[in-house]
């Protein structure tokens, strides 16, 4: 995913907001095309599931500092996973970190845009 993913009421929040701030429809239409719809359904490749399926779970176990981002808690995430008995690989577990990495990059970077 590249960039912000909301759903539909976000999306007509910022339309809302817009209109507003004296946007045109037209205006509006185009702010809106490119920003990814959190409703939309999308592919996940089998080897994959597993993997995301765990990283929601563990979604909340980041460490920050000072409203920075600083990288995933993974005592907390072994944790979690030996005390809800979860059975996993080490390829899902290299997946869940790159997901988590790239979950860090995108949290600091949305920070940095407000």
């Amino acid at each position: 995913m590249h960039g912000p993913a909301e759903d539909s009421q976000e999306r007509q929040q910022l339309a809302d907001e817009m209109r507003i701030f004296g946007a045109s429809d037209e205006d509006i239409a185009a702010a809106l095309k490119g920003r990814k719809d959190l409703n939309e359904d999308f592919f996940v490749l089998d080897e994959n599931w597993e993997a995301l399926k765990w990283f929601l779970e563990v979604s909340d176990q980041f460490n920050y500092t000072q409203g920075v981002c600083v990288g995933a808690n993974l005592v907390g995430v072994k944790a979690d996973a030996e005390m809800s008995g979860r059975q996993y690989t080490p390829e899902q577990y290299d997946k869940l970190r790159k997901l988590m990495r790239f979950a860090v990059r995108e949290l600091n970077a949305r920070m940095e845009s407000k």
